[in-house]
């Protein structure tokens, strides 16, 4: 008994040895895998799904934890599509920042920014953007922008099969771009819609651990499980950078100026180009630094293109369906994302995207229609309901709405008054432009058509620009639905789509007067060239026009004399036909065929002979060079001119003396007119418009055009002094109902 118990102890030490040992061995297993695990995904609110990689299922964000600091945003915009979509996406952001049911806001100066949207544009959107935006005039949201043309050089190297080509990689300079006092930054792409307070995601920055440094949410196709020398390498599916936190500070602090160009480079070495732009690149740096990266619940970014698999982030669907979900709870979406090369920009609601590649078909079709219909949605939001409601958290909004002078508006004609103000929603370069084709023009003999128009001329638009090769600048008066309508009926049309240089900039409706002067000048305010040519949508240049213009301007303003002879204009001599079947006739000499033949005659020859009277159509059969005409009562010619010459009245809207008031404005200013000898416009016939059935009707219309008038004519006594007296006597030759075209 006594002799076995150091035997029995013996054996007792060795089952203890065995169990530390193995107690050992599973903690340095855990003490190595953890991190590793911990750093990749999040590990305390997720649960592993069938795609190999973790879904949240939420935490609900408490209002508690809704800081009042300024939310960052950063967005990469180039082109005329990507700026259309990032309208749609603010619009998303600002209507859940006013409607958040987790973060309640506080009443604030408007220097206490609820959001600030960093904006790194190209040319195009910078020219659309800087004029849109800032005219929404919202309290507590500011816009600033930042130039990619400067930066745009340091990523050029790259080889991208990207459709947004090197524009595509521009998000991974960030950390140089934005200011170096900013030290957090949420990035989004801008196929993106909102559904839930911006600020929600804003506060996931509180939760990353000191060395984190992206949060993103998994990618949502296998591309990166592809087996091809193409794809780039990443962890599992890979992250998806459409929806990022970036913590600036550390980035810096990283090097990541260095750190990704080096990644790159040694893998350009293996891989030709890059496939899916930044994301690639970022991709392969959390490859090699996994420790950098936060995963963010799904939900932040569900993505809905060809390839992704639905169930790999199951949340709580936005519609009604009868495809079969699994019935455990899931989380609200609150962020979707639809990266398809097909936007829903270029789709109208109930349009069915392209058949996916993959399974789960219905639901993935549900969510696609879902997310067009919330996309049109948006798009008719009018700002200023957005600016009344932020104005509800500003407690100095009596300011930023004092901001604009008051104006006495007399009672009888207050309609015209308050529809004369300057300060309708304006997006310059609506549709996609190119700069550089018009940019190497001539700008001092290049001559631009400039025309104004609203969706019932859309029809003109084909027959305008086949007869116009030169750049063309239209300004639209346009709902948001128009708008939408417009893109999709250019991108349709043969003759439109193949036109680059020219420029749709959209006035979109705000009130029940058309503002053709103030479209006339916006158009003209957005040519790229110093010579323009003013033309109304139903007239249709004569060929050749645009080249024999151009000749003329080289020979009388290309010389010394150029500055004194920009004092003059050139009229277009105006004619109109009543038959649909007619063509613009080819030569002068076909014309006068015609004319003699009574199927085309000058314009309003009968009803409103005052309007072209000066011009002298007489003259003009015979006439083989240019010969000058004086200013008559009411004249309204076509003219050519340059573009320094005064603008149009904006006070002029609807029907009536909008053009002779341009014209009687030049004459007061000096300006010399001449009629072009071979050249010559026909109007197209088309059913009266609306404002001119409303001036045929009504006689306090037509009371409240002659008033404006008489203000007219005192306005240009004072500016030009007792010369312009002349116009008094004139002012009561009241206008007939077809003296104009719009």
């Amino acid at each position: 008994m006594v002799g076995s118990f150091p035997k029995d102890r013996h054996m007792a030490l060795q089952r203890m040895r065995r169990r530390l040992f193995y107690s050992m061995l599973v903690f340095s297993a855990v003490v190595y895998i953890s991190p590793i695990v911990k750093q990749v995904y999040f590990q305390s609110s997720f649960k592993w799904n069938i795609c190999g990689y973790p879904t949240s299922y939420g935490d609900p964000i408490q209002s508690a934890k809704c800081d009042s600091s300024t939310v960052h945003l950063a967005l990469v915009v180039g082109g005329a599509e990507t700026t259309r979509q990032l309208v749609i996406l603010i619009k998303s952001i600002l209507y859940h920042t006013v409607h958040s049911r987790i973060c309640q806001y506080k009443p604030g100066s408007s220097q206490d920014l609820l959001v600030l949207f960093h904006l790194i544009v190209d040319k195009q959107a910078r020219l659309s953007l800087e004029s849109l935006l800032p005219n929404w005039r919202l309290p507590r949201i500011q816009f600033t922008f930042y130039d990619f043309e400067l930066y745009k050089d340091q990523i050029s190297w790259i080889r991208s099969d990207h459709h947004s080509g090197i524009f595509g990689c521009g998000k991974l300079l960030l950390p140089e771009i934005l200011p170096d006092n900013l030290t957090k930054v949420i990035v989004l792409d801008t196929d993106l819609l909102l559904h839930a307070d911006i600020r929600e995601l804003w506060t996931y920055f509180s939760r990353f651990s000191s060395v984190e440094v992206f949060g993103m949410t998994t990618n949502q196709s296998p591309w990166y499980k592809k087996n091809s020398v193409s794809v780039w390498p990443a962890i599992e599916f890979g992250f998806n950078t459409g929806v990022m936190l970036l913590d600036l500070y550390k980035m810096r602090a990283l090097n990541w100026k260095q750190m990704w160009r080096v990644v790159a480079s040694e893998e350009l070495q293996i891989r030709k180009s890059v496939v899916l732009a930044d994301q690639d690149i970022v991709n392969a740096v959390l490859v090699r630094h996994p420790q950098l990266i936060y995963t963010l619940p799904c939900e932040w970014n569900l993505q809905i293109n060809e390839w992704n698999k639905p169930l790999c982030c199951p949340v709580q669907e936005l519609f009604n369906t009868n495809v079969k979900l699994s019935t455990h709870l899931r989380p609200k979406v609150k962020i979707t994302h639809l990266n398809s090369r097909q936007k829903a920009e270029t789709l109208l609601p109930g349009q069915m995207l392209a058949i996916p590649t993959s399974e789960n078909y219905a639901e993935k079709n549900q969510w696609r229609k879902e997310f067009i219909k919330l996309y049109h949605m948006y798009r008719g939001y009018d700002t200023s309901w957005f600016k009344n409601e932020l104005s509800l958290l500003t407690t100095n909004a009596h300011e930023i709405h004092a901001s604009s002078p008051i104006k006495v508006v007399h009672a009888k004609c207050a309609e015209f008054e308050d529809q004369s103000r300057p300060q309708r929603r304006v997006h310059p370069f609506y549709l996609p432009y190119n700069f550089t084709e018009t940019d190497q023009l001539d700008p001092e003999t290049t001559v631009t058509l400039l025309s104004q128009m609203n969706f019932e001329r859309i029809h003109r638009l084909e027959e305008l620009v086949s007869n116009w090769p030169g750049p063309i600048s239209i300004s639209l008066y346009l709902t948001e639905q128009e708008a939408q309508r417009l893109s999709v009926f250019v991108a349709q049309s043969n003759i439109l789509s193949n036109r680059s240089n020219v420029g749709y900039h959209v006035m979109f409706v705000d009130g029940p007067l058309y503002p053709i002067n103030e479209l006339r000048n916006l158009a003209l305010s957005y040519a790229r060239t110093d010579v323009v040519f003013h033309l109304d949508i139903d007239f249709v240049p004569s060929t050749n026009l645009y080249t024999a213009l151009q000749e003329l301007i080289k020979r009388r303003w290309s010389n010394a004399n150029s500055i004194k002879n920009r004092s003059e204009c050139f009229v277009v001599p105006a004619f109109e036909t009543f038959d649909t079947r007619t063509t613009v006739p080819s030569t002068k000499q076909t014309l006068l065929d015609a004319w003699d033949e009574r199927l085309i005659l000058p314009f309003r020859h009968r009803i409103w002979t005052r309007g072209h009277l000066a011009t002298n159509y007489t003259k003009w059969r015979n006439a083989t060079s240019l010969y000058q005409v004086q200013w008559s009562a009411d004249y309204e010619p076509y003219l050519v001119i340059h573009r320094s010459a005064p603008l149009f009245d904006p006070r002029f809207v609807g029907f009536g003396w909008n053009k002779a008031s341009y014209i009687m404005k030049l004459d007061a200013a000096g300006y010399q007119m001449y009629v072009l000898p071979d050249a010559f416009v026909l109007h197209l016939p088309h059913p009266p418009s609306v404002e001119v059935l409303r001036y045929r009707s009504s006689p306090l219309y037509r009371y409240c055009i002659d008033k404006m008038k008489l203000d007219f004519i005192k306005d240009l006594a004072k500016e030009h002094g007792v010369q312009a007296l002349k116009y008094l006597e004139f002012r009561k030759l009241e206008p007939r109902a077809d003296s104009q075209t719009n």
